[in-house]
């Protein structure tokens, strides 16, 4: 139960049992668009119609606002379709949306998700839908819409947003210097008196605003808003900060996540001018400079504080996929770089004049020209304990690019990025000098041959293969972690440098312990025990014996495997046991929960799995999870072995049939093409595979992205059959019959093309294998929603269909 469930029980509880007023307790102001006009606002039944009356009654308190749609300009001393009407908000005033209201069987239940609450600039109500964001500026049926919806000028943290959805603000004056051009969404600014602009501002979505400056929000002189759990989701600036600009303040953002905000110069996500913001658990994905810096971030002068935050598939046309840092020293730490993509240089960072400090931070699957991971052009940033891999530059430097520039590495890897230009896989590759003199110690650095006696230059540095859990991931969802963390014997453990790790750090990536010594790993690094090891993670110190990591098991029988700790744990340890992905079919019948402790760690205990009967045709594989906190997870592969009968040589498929989901008529049809297609691969006596109208996916919702459907030699696919639901269902006509292979996994697809709801869909809808030749057929279908956005190779091409070699 949250705090405000619990302050309306508290209220209800001492009005109608003890009697008092609520004005005894502090004010509480109603408001329901679905009220009488003439309320008064005590009570929901009396509540306000507009928000701006209970502003304007509103001296202390709260006001407490119902679902609904509210506009600025509406309430007494308004003037309906006045462009300069905003919420302003009120010192000592929380304001919380998201209640039932009036009307519901309990006005006072409160839930921001249920019961949305919208703060709306569009006066006339007359916006269309903008599909891309990139054209939400100039969407003329907007430019009729308040400048700014909510203004916290003037306001200290006692000034409280909770619980809306702020939309439709459009500052798109052409002349001005508050927030008819600044802050489509929200425009914080010092008064007249100068007092800054520091709203509270918690759970809150701000969405399809626009403005010259800070499409979202612009925070400017001064003002330091707290902003908590928000999301900044498809507004748009037509210069610079997308999503929020900060210009000489300092705002403060805690879990808030940036999605697909759209610059036209720099900075899609956040735009920062000579300020030191702090950010802290935020996300930034999809957010796009148009034509220049900064897709994710923009930072000119300032130190931006950001931990524990996450860049991912956020692009700039120029430089900074992730963030550009313009003279400036911002601090990182425990920050992820993945995907981000710049088109001329450093796909997840670009410093000019700058000097960062990073520390436990992750660069991986970044591209551009120059610099994939990073390109320093006059910059000296600091790097502790970072961890560059598969990151890739069309030219030189696919970890790290200097130009004039002499970073400096300290418990650094940088393995498996790439260039085009240098060295392929090589020490150029993953640091690249044009001028400068990079300082690198106590790092691991691929180079051509490991086995050579070439080490890049420093002290403790090593080219030995660092033993990541699975440096290709090829279930690697994009914008989601890659695992870059150690494998029990990795040369990086027990081999940096502890005085080289600021006194402030006490933690790794994950949370644990930074220093933690592995009793089996000699100590090759610097200082007193414990040492700390290379890269953002501390390698295992537990581990998982199994009897085997791959099985069979045949259709209505059982299989088993043993479990056992490597090392006494010290204390009671439950590992969990479960069904992590694949055929549905195998399940965990015995030994779900292991419990281990002093006295048995050693002892191998049993897990029993069991394959159900199906008539599906399909030798299916599923994985298996052994997990326990702390301890690195394993996974059993479990291949299922099918015993159906042979099948005829055409089989059905029909997503509405109700039969035995055999394939072998319209009754029976498959549900689900894939299961057809494994049929087929695996009798080759079916010839035909017919498909009735529907939508087909190679996935089940929430599936692999890696998943598509393959064509087989000698088997030939027809789409557009009229299907068991129909007079006929050989009648066959793709035209009228509509046979769709969709890639939307999850059926949510919404947007634009580059619209986050996409992430999720499969890579390539269709794949054709090298050794497919012209009996291969595809007939009569749509193919659509392939999202080809992954980290390599056939996961960033053909997302409709991928032929590679077939």
């Amino acid at each position: 139960m949250n705090h405000r469930t619990n302050l309306n029980i508290y209220l209800l509880t001492l009005i109608f049992l003890l009697g008092i007023s609520g004005s005894a307790l502090g004010q509480i102001i109603y408001v329901d668009d679905d009220a009488a006009p003439g309320g008064n606002g005590q009570s929901w039944a009396t509540a306000f119609k507009y928000l701006q009356d209970a502003l304007d009654a509103a001296t202390s308190g709260e006001i407490w606002v119902a679902e609904g749609i509210y506009k600025p300009d509406q309430g007494g001393g308004q003037t309906s379709g006045d462009r300069f009407a905003t919420f302003q908000l009120i010192n000592g005033v929380g304001l919380y949306g998201g209640y039932a209201g009036y009307g519901t069987p309990n006005p006072y239940d409160y839930d921001p998700s249920a019961y949305e609450t919208i703060l709306s600039g569009d006066l006339n109500g007359n916006d269309i839908v903008v599909l891309n964001t990139k054209d939400l500026y100039y969407e003329e049926t907007r430019y009729d819409n308040s400048y700014t919806v909510v203004t916290g000028t003037g306001t200290d943290e006692t000034s409280i947003l909770d619980g809306f959805t702020i939309t439709g603000g459009h500052a798109n004056r052409e002349s001005g210097v508050g927030g008819e051009r600044r802050g489509g969404g929200v425009f914080n600014d010092w008064n007249e008196f100068e007092v800054p602009g520091n709203p509270t501002i918690n759970n809150c979505v701000l969405t399809g605003n626009a403005a010259w400056l800070g499409g979202g929000m612009y925070n400017y002189n001064g003002s330091s808003p707290t902003i908590t759990n928000c999301t900044f989701i498809e507004n748009a600036a037509i210069e610079n900060g997308g999503a929020v600009q900060n210009a000489y303040s300092n705002p403060t953002f805690s879990n808030c996540t940036f999605i697909s905000n759209w610059a036209y110069t720099s900075g899609g996500g956040i735009f920062n001018h000579t300020c030191n913001p702090t950010l802290t658990q935020c996300v930034f994905t999809g957010n796009v400079s148009w034509t220049s810096r900064g897709g994710g971030m923009y930072n000119y002068y300032g130190n931006p504080m950001l931990t524990d935050c996450t860049f991912s598939d956020n692009s700039a046309r120029v430089y900074g996929g992730g963030i550009y840092n313009h003279t400036c020293s911002p601090m990182l730490t425990n920050c992820t770089f993945s995907s981000n993509l710049a088109d001329s240089q450093g796909g997840g960072i670009r410093n000019y004049c700058a000097h960062p400090t990073l520390t436990n931070c992750i660069f991986k699957g970044n591209m551009t020209s120059n610099g994939g991971g990073m390109y320093n052009y006059d910059s000296d940033p600091t790097l502790t304990n970072c961890t560059f891999s598969d990151n890739s530059a069309g030219n030189w430097g696919g970890g790290i690019y200097n130009y004039n520039s002499s970073p400096v590495l300290t418990n650094c890897i940088l393995w498996g990025n790439i260039d085009s230009e240098g060295e392929g896989l090589g020490e150029t590759a993953q640091i690249h000098v044009v001028s400068g003199t990079p300082v690198v110690n106590y790092s691991c650095i691929n180079d051509d041959d490991p086995d050579d006696e070439y080490i890049y230059p420093g002290t403790g540095n090593i080219d030995d293969d660092p033993l990541f859990v699975d440096i290709y991931d090829p279930e690697w969802v994009a914008g989601t972690e890659y695992n870059l963390r150690l494998l029990p014997g990795s040369p990086g453990i027990d081999a940096g440098d502890n005085l080289a790790v600021p006194a402030s750090i006490t933690t790794d990536l994950d949370g644990n312990p930074r220093f933690a010594d592995d009793p089996d790993t000699p100590d090759t690094g610097n200082g007193t025990p414990p040492i700390v090891d290379m890269g953002a993670y501390e390698g295992p110190r537990q581990r998982f014996f199994l009897s085997t990591i791959l099985d069979a098991i045949s259709e209505g029988q059982t299989v088993e495997f043993t479990v056992n700790l490597a090392k006494d744990p010290l204390g009671t340890v439950q590992v969990m046991v479960g069904h992590q992905s694949g055929d549905p079919d195998i399940m965990v019948v015995f030994g779900a929960t292991l419990t281990f402790d002093s006295s048995n760690y050693y002892i191998p205990q049993t897990v029993t799995l069991a394959a159900a009967e199906d008539s599906d045709n399909f030798s299916g594989r599923a994985f298996i999870q052994v997990s326990a906190p702390g301890i690195f997870p394993a996974v059993v592969t479990i291949f299922e072995e099918d015993n159906d009968p042979v099948i005829s040589t055409i089989l059905y498929v029909d997503d509405s049939a109700p039969g035995a989901n055999t394939g072998a008529s319209w009754a029976d049809a498959y549900n689900e093409l894939r299961y057809a297609l494994n049929a087929a691969a695996a009798n080759p006596e079916v010839q035909e595979i017919r498909v009735a109208q529907g939508i087909y996916k190679p996935a089940p919702p929430d599936g692999m992205r890696t998943d598509n459907f393959y064509l087989i030699n000698g088997v030939t696919l027809y789409g557009g059959y009229a299907g068991y639901s129909e007079p006929n269902p050989d009648d066959r006509d793709p035209g009228n019959y509509v046979t769709i292979l969709s890639g939307d996994l999850n059926g949510d697809d919404v947007g634009s093309l580059d619209n986050p709801s996409r992430f999720e869909n499969s890579y390539n809808v269709v794949e054709t294998w090298e050794v497919i030749n012209a009996t291969a057929v595809l007939d009569g279908f749509t193919i659509t929603g392939g999202y080809a956005n992954g980290p390599k190779g056939g996961d960033r091409a053909g997302s409709g269909m991928l032929n590679p070699d077939g």
